[in-house]
């Protein structure tokens, strides 16, 4: 209930100055749809796994030798590693790069992507077909002309459910279709979506070459993933495989001698790609930092402006009881509101701007629309780093010292006043306490000493004229509003109510302190109208000016 009530409070007084307010937030929701933009790159490039079974139990196979860190493997290679291990349930091979060609389908044309696969690559990613089937073990082994095709493809083919068992053609390669993969896979190659997938056994006969260029061991442009089994870690995967790199070493020493299988974590980037990928994420990531420290820098002087547009209120709720800490809570909550809402502003305008971002597609003369697949949609991973963005900015907004700038207002002169007037700050500091004790009013009913009283007017003086002196201009100066705390024999006389208070950056005029001692008179005479309790010498000490 607290909570609401302050939230609400909250939601009134940043209603109240909602100029600032929404400079504010829109300032900080820049800062937010950069971060977010830059969060949805990152985990685009490094963090999203592909859309398969267990991305977590698949990894990138590649050779490296003294001179190549980052190499492929000859298809006979590949047969090798894939028979002859002992720690993947299966692995499947496919070429590195995938190629713009034309498709034909029923006299539609298009330039698209496609690429090639051995006939278990569906199989080890553990991806379900949509419609028909995917490849199947043994359709390497001799040519098979079969195609797979993407969703995105097939939608713009019409979403034909029939498309089963007809043909579509590559670079005039007849290819009968036998499956439909589902919205959601994307492939395994970052960017690159590709409509059609072949079997490997088709593709010298779609890029029409003379020779297989499988049986070439010089020819090592295929890429590796596999699925561990169950139980086998990454360690002992890669020393499983080395083993095999040494067997294979000794056996064809003119194609494998120094070369070694090393194992990556699977990726929708090619091993080689990683590191810069990397290296670009933490520019990107460095630029967020800067732009939401310079966004939290302004909407930090901003809220400095709204302190001070709320300087009075807190004056009155501090002098009313208000703690330090129920202040500071509550500040704490108008900076967080600022920044939920430029958080959920700059979420939306990059959850936008990526979804126009993503359907882009470039146009290359010669060649058309260039089918790619720039995924940066923004999931539930961008989602957690945008919130926590969020909280860093609500802290960083903490942290420039705007909560405790705020509530330094409970302090008035300790805040404001010259450096030369602080002494006023022991009278005024003491309404962020609990003050025991009553009014000057009730004090001069209650005790009817005549030098304790004459001592506590003296007191009441000195306090007012300190406060003048530090520039506190108080209009409703009266009886009820001097309050006498009372410590063994000794008095102090403190000033509360300062809703109608003015801070000057001098001390009152004579003229304004003429004014403030009438109207304290004023009250003194309302109050005792026969002179029974404020006689004219406890007046002449009242009367400061």
């Amino acid at each position: 209930m607290a909570i609401g009530s302050s939230m609400r409070f909250s939601l009134r007084i940043l209603s109240k100055h909602w100029k600032l307010t929404s400079i504010a937030v829109f300032s900080l929701a820049i800062a937010m749809a950069a971060g977010t933009a830059g969060f949805s790159v990152f985990n685009a490039l490094l963090l999203r796994p592909p859309a398969v079974a267990a991305p977590e139990r698949l990894a990138a196979i590649y050779t490296s030798t003294p001179t190549e860190e980052f190499n492929g493997v000859s298809y006979d290679d590949y047969k090798y590693y894939r028979d002859n291990n002992q720690v993947f349930s299966d692995v499947y091979a496919f070429p590195n790069s995938i190629s713009v060609r034309p498709i034909v389908y029923e006299h539609r044309v298009r330039q698209g992507l496609t690429n090639a696969a051995s006939d278990n690559y569906f199989s080890v990613l553990g991806v379900q077909p949509f419609l028909g089937r995917v490849f199947a073990r043994g359709e390497d082994d001799k040519p098979s002309a079969l195609a797979v095709l993407s969703y995105s493809y097939w939608k713009w083919l019409g979403s034909d459910p029939g498309v089963i068992g007809k043909t579509v053609s590559v670079i005039n390669t007849p290819l009968t279709i036998v499956g439909v993969m589902p919205e959601r896979f994307v492939g395994t190659i970052f960017s690159d979506l590709p409509d059609v997938w072949y079997p490997l056994s088709m593709d010298a006969a779609i890029t029409h070459q003379t020779q297989d260029w499988r049986a070439d061991r010089t020819n090592q442009i295929l890429g590796l993933v596999g699925r561990l089994k169950p139980g086998v870690t990454r360690q002992q995967a890669q020393a499983d495989m080395q083993s095999l790199s040494k067997q294979l070493a000794a056996d064809f020493p003119q194609t494998d001698k120094d070369r070694k299988a090393v194992l990556a974590e699977m990726s929708m980037l090619p091993p080689e790609s990683v590191s810069s990928a990397r290296i670009i994420s933490a520019i990107i990531l460095a630029v967020v930092a800067l732009v939401l420290f310079a966004a939290c820098s302004n909407v930090a002087n901003l809220l400095l402006a709204l302190a001070n547009a709320r300087r009075h209120e807190i004056l009155v709720r501090a002098a009313m009881g208000a703690t330090r800490a129920r202040l500071v809570c509550e500040l704490t909550l108008d900076s967080t509101l600022i920044a939920l809402g430029g958080g959920a502003i700059g979420f939306s305008l990059a959850f936008l701007g990526l979804r126009q971002l993503t359907q882009f597609k470039p146009y290359i003369p010669g060649i058309g629309v260039l089918p790619l697949t720039i995924d940066f949609r923004s999931d539930l991973t961008v989602l957690a780093l945008t919130g926590t963005l969020v909280i860093l900015a609500g802290l960083a907004l903490q942290g420039f010292g705007v909560g405790l700038f705020q509530v330094a207002y409970m302090d008035v002169v300790i805040a404001t006043i010259p450096r030369h007037h602080r002494g006023v700050a022991g009278s005024v500091a003491m309404l962020t306490r609990t003050l025991n004790g009553m009014t000057l009013w009730e004090f001069i009913r209650t005790d009817d000493d005549p030098i304790v009283r004459a001592h506590v007017f003296e007191q009441a003086r000195h306090a007012i004229e300190r406060i003048h002196q530090g520039g506190l201009c108080h209009a409703d100066l009266n009886l009820h509003n001097l309050f006498v705390t009372r410590a063994g024999e000794s008095f102090t006389v403190v000033i509360l109510d300062l809703d109608k208070a003015r801070l000057r950056d001098r001390p009152v005029s004579g003229a304004a302190r003429r004014r403030i001692a009438a109207r304290l008179l004023r009250s003194a005479h309302k109050l005792d109208p026969r002179g029974r309790f404020l006689d004219s010498a406890a007046l002449s000490i009242l009367n400061f000016a």
